[in-house]
């Protein structure tokens, strides 16, 4: 199974204060190169040193240019964060 980012328009309830939000989020897909899963929660850059977090920045600009995903399009979005511990999602 394949994985990158991607960005996932998200419809909000009214108490959240806005109507939708927009983010990144992991996405995997299956052989035939479908999305098949998101991650549940939205993802921050993030790296060890400087050059690792221009590296991230680059993977978060790259799913800038591919289509939108609808987050309701996913059958509950199960994927852990990578390096999530097993009770974290």
């Amino acid at each position: 199974m394949s994985w990158n980012y991607r960005l996932v328009h998200r419809w909000l309830r009214e108490e959240y204060g806005a109507p939708h939000i927009y983010a990144v989020h992991e996405c995997y897909y299956n052989r035939t190169g479908s999305p098949i899963t998101i991650s549940l929660n939205p993802i921050a850059p993030i790296g060890e040193s400087l050059n690792e977090l221009k590296v991230e920045m680059g993977h978060y600009m790259k799913a800038l240019k591919e289509p939108i995903l609808e987050f309701d399009s996913f059958d509950g979005p199960k994927v852990k964060k990578r390096g999530a511990k097993e009770d974290e999602t």
